[in-house]
């Protein structure tokens, strides 16, 4: 027999916690499933362009310097923050003040002021005879090195420049 002081409500609401409960639990479940999804699917995207860089043939090529960018990060982690959701990243031209602020602080980071220790990437733009355009990674001593519009050797793997060798000025500076 049923003691009727327990009532219909504390079986209901304990029918409703269950399956509360069980909803809850596989919502987490279905989180920490897409979460390590996400990670993997960035691991493989990392390597595989690790790999297709580093297993494309060294080409060296004349070349015309067309181009000359950098991309500065202006988002550092915040103290006592171990971990940043997301990094805004983007050349100043490119992304309005604004909205990097506002990713960062979502993020839980700070914006750090342009020209402090932000990491930077360096990026020159070739131009091959026949016209193609190539945009290459470079180290911050291959881009102070070259100027736009030099001409020369360049040598690159992949989208990474490996050496650019500029032609010999005197013949265009005697005349």
């Amino acid at each position: 027999m049923h003691d009727r002081s327990w009532g219909w409500g504390w079986w209901a609401a304990q029918w409703f916690a269950a399956g509360v409960g069980w909803l809850v639990g596989r919502a987490l479940l279905i989180l920490l499933v897409l979460a390590g999804a996400l990670a993997l699917l960035f691991v493989i995207l990392i390597v595989r362009w690790y790999l297709q860089n580093r297993l494309s043939p060294i080409r060296r090529v004349w070349a015309r310097v067309h181009f000359m960018r950098t991309i500065q990060t202006n988002v550092a982690v915040a103290e006592g923050a171990e971990n940043v959701v997301g990094i805004a990243a983007a050349a100043a031209s490119a992304t309005p003040v604004g909205i990097v602020a506002a990713a960062a602080e979502a993020a839980g980071a700070v914006l750090k002021p342009p020209g402090s220790d932000n990491p930077v990437d360096y990026w020159i733009t070739f131009v091959l005879p026949d016209g193609r355009r190539l945009e290459l990674s470079a180290s911050q001593d291959d881009y102070l090195a070259i100027q736009q519009d030099q001409e020369g050797w360049l040598t690159y793997q992949g989208e990474w420049l490996r050496s650019f060798e500029p032609a010999a000025q005197s013949a265009s500076q005697s005349g």
